[in-house]
């Protein structure tokens, strides 16, 4: 698979925004140390909402470079939250914290640590093949609907 810039571009560009904009929503109780709160939650909820929809527009495209991209980008989500577990070195600070931070919101329901090192990444995975298949079901429906109106 070659690595298809024109499509990485605005993956990376919305996945950088996105993620800097949520780790400052989470940013007073994530790097302190606390627990989440609602308000952690919201940002959470926000982060994951904002992934949908970009995702919804990719699945309208049908785009199967997207889905290889945010399986790999939340796989190693889930493998950095797995090692952290197994071995919490400080080579793991900057991608716990890129792949963590927007995420803390969900230990406002979730407390228990590694639990919640675990499901982030698959809530996020199962949000964005949410939000990619809706778009897919919305290309796949309009078609139909005119065909359904036209007769």
């Amino acid at each position: 698979m070659a690595l298809n810039m024109s499509k990485l571009f605005p993956i990376g560009i919305f996945s950088f925004i996105v993620t800097l904009i949520s780790i400052t929503l989470n940013e007073d109780t994530f790097f302190t140390g606390y627990d989440a709160t609602l308000q952690n939650l919201m940002g959470t909820i926000l982060f994951l909402c904002a992934w949908f929809i970009f995702s919804a527009i990719w699945g309208f495209k049908h785009d199967t470079f997207y889905t290889k991209f945010i399986c790999f980008y939340w796989g190693c989500n889930l493998a950095v939250s797995i090692f952290s577990i197994i071995a919490p070195y400080s080579f793991l600070v900057i991608p716990a914290v890129w792949f963590g931070g927007p995420m803390h919101g969900l230990g406002y329901l979730i407390t228990a640590k590694n639990t919640f090192k675990i499901l982030s990444p698959i809530v996020a995975l199962i949000m964005t093949m949410s939000g990619y298949w809706f778009g897919r079901f919305i290309r796949i429906k309009r078609p139909l609907e005119r065909f359904f109106t036209n007769h």
